[in-house]
């Protein structure tokens, strides 16, 4: 039985009390569904499997990278919630099936469509293919 890293990656949000006391569990994949009450999350693959950067390389070993967009009216208020989602996610080894979350990026806009603020971080994902499963596989 394989394991979803997408709702994984979800459930360690929504569990911890910091993010959870901001945005509750309005952490969404894709997209947040329409009227979606101020502050939330939404994540989503930026890219699928990038290559190993280790030689020899493991072809079970999966790397992509992932986006976590934060919403809020406010710009202070979207930056702390992704500053708590980069806390949360950053260096975790202990979400089976994912074997590790590398913090790459963040970025702050406005988002003239939604009429908010938006702060993103960006993760690197590996999980092994052969205990987990993400997208369509």
């Amino acid at each position: 039985m394989s394991i979803d890293v997408w709702e994984t990656l979800r459930q360690a949000l929504i569990a911890s009390p910091e993010i959870a006391e901001m945005v509750s569990d309005r952490v969404y994949l894709f997209q947040a569904p329409k009227n979606t009450q101020n502050d939330y999350i939404v994540f989503f693959e930026v890219t699928g499997n990038i290559p190993s950067r280790a030689i020899p390389c493991d072809t079970n070993i999966v790397r992509c990278r992932m986006q976590f967009s934060c919403y809020s009216q406010s710009p202070v208020r979207a930056k702390t919630i992704c500053d708590r989602v980069a806390r949360t996610l950053n260096r975790r080894q202990d979400l089976p099936p994912v074997e590790d979350v590398l913090l790459e990026q963040s970025s702050m806009l406005y988002d003239d469509d939604a009429e908010l603020y938006q702060c993103s971080v960006d993760f690197e994902v590996i999980f092994d293919s052969r205990v987990a499963r993400y997208g369509k596989n």
